[in-house]
Formats: structure tokens, C-alpha cells, sequence
């Protein structure tokens, strides 16, 4: 019979971070050595989306300007009066921050 945990177990014995979801305060928590108990919950921890980061020139002249992944590729570029920094959360892809550069 095929334990419940078997795709866990498995993936934690492949290197993966394991949790286990604590009924007392309703999170999950990090464990270092799982048990792998039938009736306790346990995930392979999700690994975190990484942020977004992109630059924009800004041009005296015009309303637009271009978009870089990179600040040496932005700054490569003549004619800017300046960069904007911007950054989206990987998870939720909301704005976290703006700034000039």
C-alpha cells in the first residue's frame, strides 16, 4: 500500500524543504526533519516567485520612454536626463517600489 505522503517523502528525499501545518496557529512551518505521520499535513515548502525589476529612460522631450531589464542596458542608451527603477512583486505582481536612479 502506498504511503500518503509517498510524492513528499520522495521529494524530500531529493533535496526538497518540507513544512508541516501547525492546527494551532493555522500556518504552515518549516521543518528540518519530517516525520512524514499519516495524519499530520505536509507540502514541499513553495519556492518564492522573485521579483520583477525593470528600468526606464527618461527623455526630456517625450512622454515615453524605453524599458530595460537591466540598468547597463538602460544606461547605455544617449539622451536620457535620467532612469526610473521600478519593482513588481514575483507572488501577488503588484508595484512594491519606484524609485529614481
Amino acid at each position: 500500500m502506498r504511503h500518503i505522503h509517498a510524492d513528499i517523502i520522495h521529494a524530500y528525499a531529493e533535496g526538497s524543504e518540507v513544512q508541516l501545518f501547525d492546527d494551532l496557529v493555522m500556518k504552515w512551518k518549516d521543518i528540518s526533519t519530517p516525520t512524514f505521520f499519516p495524519s499530520c499535513k505536509y507540502r514541499v515548502k513553495p519556492v518564492p516567485k522573485p521579483d520583477i525589476v525593470r528600468y526606464v529612460n527618461i527623455y526630456p522631450n517625450s512622454d515615453i520612454g524605453s524599458c530595460w531589464d537591466t540598468l547597463e542596458e538602460c544606461q547605455r542608451h544617449i539622451g536620457p536626463i535620467g532612469v526610473i527603477k521600478y519593482t513588481i512583486d514575483g507572488k501577488s505582481l503588484k508595484l512594491k517600489s519606484v524609485e529614481i536612479v
